[in-house]
């Protein structure tokens, strides 16, 4: 996750999405805002799109709730969505004068077609990113651009990347009662040694800074799925297993 203090350090991008090109769908919206934020500070995200299609509509109502501005290009003809996005591309201000001082252009196309606004947008010092769909993506346009993905692959980290999180996740939030027992046992064996208190609020805090898994919110789980949320209640149990006992307010190892 990127902070908003990294994000201000990052290259300008201006993103123009090709509807009619890619044909996204609504998790892959999330996908490309995902990979742009991570590379670059978002300035202006644009999609062009033909509302007489019912699935550009759709998409489009969606992707403006996210934050991009859609471009309704009504017309009967097949590509009228990108000759406007090409003739934008050759006369948006935020490009030609480059009056935001934008570092990347990232276009969602494989169109061939565009290969002159990316020459032009290349020659001015602006760098262009092209998002395609494998088996879409033009010679040509894979000749002029700084750098080409495919958005297959890029879904595919996304969701690795999901995946990952939601394991940290669940590894953060409980723990084993018995790895917190031996961790319990490491804890007062160390305070021990350092001539420390083996009082149960100490060992409480103390074992918080030996094991981070053990965070404060962290909720142990016995094999039987009881879930104990109090340390107090942990110190119950371990006592009535066997593992410690309790002296004068002092925890000692049995």
């Amino acid at each position: 996750m990127i902070s908003e203090k990294d994000s201000q350090s990052l290259p300008l991008s201006a993103m123009y999405c090709d509807f009619q090109n890619v044909g996204l769908k609504e998790k892959e919206l999330d996908v490309l805002i995902d990979f742009v934020k991570q590379h670059y500070s978002m300035k202006i995200q644009k999609m062009y799109y033909n509302s007489g299609c019912e699935n550009q509509l759709q998409i489009a109502q969606l992707a403006q709730e996210k934050g991009w501005k859609c471009v309704d290009v009504p017309c009967l003809l097949k590509n009228s969505a990108d000759n406007q996005l090409k003739s934008d591309l050759l006369d948006d201000d935020i490009i030609v004068n480059n009056s935001h001082n934008i570092g990347a252009v990232i276009l969602i196309s494989g169109d061939g077609d565009f290969k002159k606004p990316i020459e032009a947008i290349r020659k001015s010092g602006i760098e262009v990113v092209v998002i395609a769909r494998k088996g879409s993506l033009k010679k040509e346009l894979k000749e002029y651009a700084s750098e080409v993905y495919f958005l297959e692959d890029l879904k595919q980290k996304f969701q690795t990347q999901i995946e990952n999180d939601n394991n940290k996740n669940q590894v953060s939030d409980f723990i084993d009662y018995n790895l917190a027992v031996e961790y319990l046992c490491q804890t007062i064996k160390f305070a021990n040694k350092e001539g420390k208190s083996t009082a149960m609020g100490y060992i409480k805090t103390l074992m918080h800074q030996l094991h981070p898994q053990y965070h404060k919110d962290a909720i142990i789980k016995t094999k039987t799925g009881t879930q104990i949320g109090k340390f107090g209640k942990f110190i119950k149990a371990a006592i009535k297993d066997g593992k410690v006992r309790q002296q004068n307010q002092l925890l000692i190892l049995t």
